[in-house]
């Protein structure tokens, strides 16, 4: 996100997520308590940061442990469902950015109960803006070696497993497989604008208006 991020928890989060907590911190067993359907570029780092403070153990982004295993589900070999139980088995209880917003609606199934946040930025032109910039990093990262660009990244194993995984996102709404993250470059000036909107679309149509909180981070904790 860059920048210094002062927390201050207060206001509809804070009592969201205080709420959500003390409500489960009875039930025994593992399970996701919050899911931040937002995408990446939309103030996921700090509101982890602010469950961190309420007692929360976020999964934000992937942990390199898992690279693989995401690499796997991207292309078919393992269930959403493996992918949930090997977040939810290292005590993870909320999570936030992508890909694991690309399964929100999978989590949803199975913990109903869940309170769901979808982060958002002013408007689609703006993410869009702030997610070409990512965009443009990771194709660098992503780039095989040369003698032009002597890249060794991607002999590193976990450099290949997320370049693998990132052919899931934006799947869960109708895209081909590597289309957001590796083809953005062909489309049309507003596509990737337009793909953020049928992402919160689709979470707006998919929970509960009760259990949904859309949260723009500038409003404060």
């Amino acid at each position: 996100m860059g920048g210094t991020c002062i927390i201050k928890l207060y206001g509809p989060v804070y009592e969201l997520l205080l709420v959500v907590f003390f409500s489960f911190s009875m039930i025994n067993g593992a399970e996701i308590k919050v899911i931040g359907a937002g995408m990446g570029r939309t103030g996921t780092v700090s509101l982890v940061s602010a469950l961190e403070i309420l007692g929360y153990k976020p999964y934000h982004y992937v942990e390199p442990s898992h690279a693989k295993r995401w690499a796997q589900f991207a292309e078919g070999m393992v269930s959403s469902d493996d992918i949930i139980d090997m977040i939810i088995n290292e005590g993870f209880n909320a999570t936030f950015d992508n890909p694991a917003a690309d399964i929100f609606a999978e989590q949803f199934v199975r913990f109903p109960t869940a309170k769901v946040i979808l982060t958002v930025r002013d408007n689609s032109k703006a993410w869009e803006e702030s997610f070409v910039s990512l965009l443009k990093t990771i194709s660098v990262t992503e780039a095989d070696f040369s003698l032009l660009f002597p890249s060794f990244l991607q002999w590193i194993p976990l450099m290949k497993h997320l370049k693998r995984m990132r052919c899931l996102m934006g799947t869960h709404i109708g895209l081909k497989p590597c289309e957001l993250m590796h083809h953005w470059q062909d489309k049309p000036e507003g596509w990737l604008a337009r793909q953020y909107e049928v992402h919160n679309e689709k979470v707006a149509a998919t929970v509960p208006q009760e259990q949904l909180l859309i949260f723009n981070v500038k409003e404060g904790w």
